[in-house]
């Protein structure tokens, strides 16, 4: 009889056993999976500079104005072209300057007037913005990539980064650049 009431309860032993093996599974779980609060901000940053490059392409059709967008590592700005030949930066919401949240880098990869060099590095400098928005709602052909600012310890820093792109003609789209199919160059005869 004695032996039955002893096997009611766990050991102190046998419930720091669980506590290690849980502690080293939770261990290894956050170690796998990549940090998703980054990536969540990078998604964010992405597609809403998509969202703002479509809304000031609806100010340029709307106005018959011609717009422009400067894209820094820490975030863009969007300009207009006035009756004087100059660039202002735009002020008002939602498309006046915007910086990045935190570990969040933008990079103009593919634009013709930003392999020039005419583009700005600060979100309100009054040079020439990288990408043209005409009045007809066309663009200048960009890709912008968004990406965490990188870790030298964390190879996955390409696997989280974004792009936002255009062809000029179509819609601003952001996706992950790892989702995204190379595409084979267009000439033109």
């Amino acid at each position: 009889m004695e032996t039955a009431k002893r096997s009611r309860g766990f050991t102190l032993l046998e419930l720091l056993l669980v506590l290690v093996i849980l502690g080293v599974v939770a261990g290894t779980v956050a170690t796998a999976v990549p940090n998703v609060g980054s990536a969540r901000r990078v998604q964010a940053e992405a597609e809403r500079l998509a969202l703002a490059v479509e809304a000031a392409r609806g100010e340029a059709l709307r106005g018959n104005e011609m717009w422009g967008l400067s894209v820094h590592e820490r975030g863009y700005a969007f300009h207009t072209f006035d009756e004087e030949g100059r660039w202002s930066a735009v002020s008002r919401a939602p498309l006046a300057p915007w910086q990045a949240e935190e570990g969040v880098v933008m990079a103009l990869s593919a634009s013709p007037v930003a392999a020039a060099g005419t583009g700005s590095s600060e979100p309100d400098a009054p040079a020439t913005p990288e990408i043209a928005i005409l009045p007809g709602g066309e663009t200048t052909p960009f890709v912008v990539t968004v990406a965490p600012v990188a870790d030298s310890a964390d190879g996955t820093d390409d696997e989280r980064a974004w792009v936002v792109q255009s062809d000029g003609f179509s819609r601003a789209e952001a996706a992950r650049q790892a989702d995204l199919m190379p595409r084979a160059p267009v000439t033109l005869r």
